[in-house]
């Protein structure tokens, strides 16, 4: 399983926004389900959920053109 990872510009925005660690630990989740399919895809329609740490990024699989498509991310609510 490989897939190349296309970020939407509202997940783009947000990214920017985030520190340095929380960064690095999203970009793992993501690329690490896109290339190996590690991690824990929760659906949740509309969307497909992958978890960050604090984070959920909103994400899509298109299998016939081999993407994964990251929505949007948003914070989850706690500590």
């Amino acid at each position: 399983m490989s897939l190349r990872v296309v970020w939407n510009p509202p997940a783009l925005a947000y990214w920017d926004r985030l520190s340095t660690a929380d960064k690095l630990r999203l970009e793992r989740a993501v690329y690490g389900y896109a290339e190996r399919g590690e991690g824990r895809l929760f659906w949740d329609p509309p969307y497909d959920r992958l978890r960050a740490g604090r984070y959920l990024a909103a994400v899509r699989v298109d299998r016939e053109a081999d993407e994964l498509h990251v929505l949007f991310v948003q914070r989850v609510a706690g500590p």
